[in-house]
């Protein structure tokens, strides 16, 4: 939303957005999210707390980059000289142009952060044991690993990341839009 707006807005709010995500990309991720992981108890709000500050930044940069395409359009320009809301711009104009990549990164963006909550839970800093998650079953089950393997294997080898993924390289072929 932030990306799509600073990209119709353009000036300041474009070069601040392009500041924060240079500054978000320039951190290390995981390695952030396990030191304040580290220090704030388990639960679901360490594990947000960890995760949300630089989870942004592929979704905003790719609505940015594909706003500012979609802006210098005819169409939009069209819609901008005979008075359009920027509201109107971005909910009927830019919106649906710009659906298809931003969707295809967010899901993406989830399978990631999917595997990151999952790494967290597994080291033990993530949701705490009567919460559970793919990371926590596998840590739980590491020691019967021997007497009984599905405990960890299963959980292992759930592949929720991966389908969501899948379904949504599927669901966006090239130069489709969603209206």
């Amino acid at each position: 939303m932030f990306g799509t707006a600073a990209g119709l807005a353009g000036g300041l709010p474009d070069r601040l957005l392009r500041l924060a995500a240079t500054t978000a990309l320039a951190l290390p991720g995981l390695t952030l999210a396990l030191a304040l992981a580290g220090v704030l108890p388990p639960g679901y709000v360490t594990v947000l707390a960890a995760l949300v500050p630089l989870g942004w930044v592929n979704c905003g940069l790719v609505a940015h980059t594909a706003t500012r395409q979609v802006a210098s359009s005819d169409y939009v320009l069209a819609a901008r000289a005979i008075g359009a809301t920027p509201f109107y711009l971005l909910r009927r104009t830019v919106g649906p142009h710009i659906a298809g990549p931003v969707l295809t990164v967010a899901t993406a963006d989830f399978a990631r952060t999917l595997i990151a909550v999952t790494s967290l839970s597994f080291l033990g800093i993530g949701l705490p044991p009567p919460e559970t998650d793919w990371g926590g079953m596998v840590s739980e089950a590491t020691p019967l690993l021997v007497a009984a393997p599905r405990l960890a294997i299963v959980p292992a080898l759930a592949v929720t990341g991966l389908a969501v993924a899948l379904v949504a390289d599927a669901r966006h072929e090239p130069g489709q839009t969603l209206e």
